[in-house]
């Protein structure tokens, strides 16, 4: 049913092709810089620009038209305060605390009692234990007589 056309026939396609394209530009040059002298609103024509708006944004300018692409979709906000960074994605929020508080008032309250009776078990074991010290050194000074 088809047949297969010879190289020289496609040459001659792709060459009518690049003369249509070609038309077309010059087409669209034509018309936009007779746009632009009756608007004054720019010195030049644009048949293809593109530039980032912001990031994750983009804006292409192709033949007359303009298309905006965005790249980045926001899916989650991160607050980052002081003592916690909240993360916000949709409905839920989730809160994870960067500095910890601690109240050491009633530890120290646990400690202090806690030391006081051992405080007084040391000094009596220190004086007790100076106590056999001379003790043993008065025998020793003996044995050694």
């Amino acid at each position: 049913m088809f047949i297969r056309p010879a190289s020289s026939e496609l040459i001659n396609i792709a060459r009518g092709l690049l003369v249509l394209l070609l038309i077309i530009i010059a087409g669209v040059v034509a018309a936009e810089s007779q746009i632009n002298s009756l608007t004054q609103r720019q010195d030049c024509v644009q048949v293809l620009n593109m530039k980032r708006d912001f990031p994750g944004g983009y804006t292409a300018y192709f033949f007359g038209q303009v298309y905006h692409i965005q790249a980045v979709y926001p899916v989650a906000k991160i607050l980052n305060q002081d003592h916690d960074m909240i993360i916000t994605a949709g409905n839920y929020q989730i809160v994870i605390p960067t500095k910890m508080d601690l109240d050491a008032g009633q530890a120290r309250q646990r400690f202090t009692l806690w030391v006081k009776p051992i405080t007084g078990e040391a000094f009596q074991c220190k004086y007790s234990l100076q106590r056999y010290i001379a003790e043993l050194s008065a025998k020793m000074a003996d044995y050694i007589r």
